[in-house]
């Protein structure tokens, strides 16, 4: 069966003034094997750029998030885990303060938990 997700992202570079939104189709058909690496499930939250990735896991109180740079490994290691209620409560601090881009169409909590989703399915299946 394919599941398609949509998964709204942001381009908010900085030396952009505007912030634009797009909206790009995933298949989460083969999710766990394409979008899977020895640190973890991942997405891309610009599709057009590889070298950035988004990790998912479900924590103790829900999904969280880690960031991964290839061109700027040190992220790993000094921005842990997020949990969503932390990306949450940054979007509405952009909100009150009226800019900025907003951390929810970069840590996507729906094709988070497409992701997750689709593992546990696949290992279920694994495991018949």
């Amino acid at each position: 069966m394919l599941h398609t997700m949509l998964h709204t992202m942001v381009d908010a570079r900085p030396d952009s003034r505007q912030t634009v939104a797009t909206t790009v189709t995933y298949s989460a058909a083969g999710l766990s094997d394409t979008m899977q690496d020895e640190k973890g499930l991942y997405y891309h939250p610009d599709p057009s750029d590889v070298s950035t990735r988004v990790y998912v896991r479900q924590g103790a109180g829900g999904v969280e998030f880690r960031l991964w740079r290839r061109d700027h490994p040190e992220v790993w290691e000094t921005h842990h885990w997020l949990p969503f209620e932390v990306v949450s409560a940054a979007a509405a601090m952009y909100k009150e303060r009226g800019g900025g881009a907003d951390p929810l169409l970069f840590y996507d909590c729906n094709v988070a938990r497409a992701l997750l989703k689709q593992a546990e399915r696949s290992k279920k299946a694994g495991d018949a």
